[in-house]
């Protein structure tokens, strides 16, 4: 079971639109890793949330940071890689509970 259960917001960038999608998802955090579901498009420009169709659903994914050259990576725990999603996602995991500590400080 989760420790833990927070809510992140992130942009990723649509190359073949020259825009970013805004997300919304929720991110259950676990001792080794982080499971990332419910994404939901926010406030985008019309026609952005028809491109990405999400009605179809948009997988969950198993996150967990590793350090490698002196830094943090978030990388997929299935295939052990770092996409540009993960990433992305990492950093705003990261936004979330930094913002969550300098509240309850």
């Amino acid at each position: 079971m989760s420790n833990h259960t927070i809510t992140i917001q992130f942009y990723f960038p649509l190359e073949p639109l020259n825009q970013s999608i805004h997300f919304q998802a929720r991110v259950a955090l676990y001792k080794d890793f982080c499971l990332v579901y419910d994404f939901r498009t926010l406030d985008n420009p019309p026609g952005i949330d028809n491109f990405l169709s999400l009605e179809s659903g948009f997988p969950r994914m198993i996150l967990h940071p590793v350090e490698k050259e002196g830094r943090v990576v978030w990388v997929h725990k299935d295939s052990e890689k770092a996409t540009l999603m993960s990433e992305i996602i990492g950093q705003a995991i990261e936004d979330a509970l930094h913002r969550q500590f300098v509240e309850n400080d």
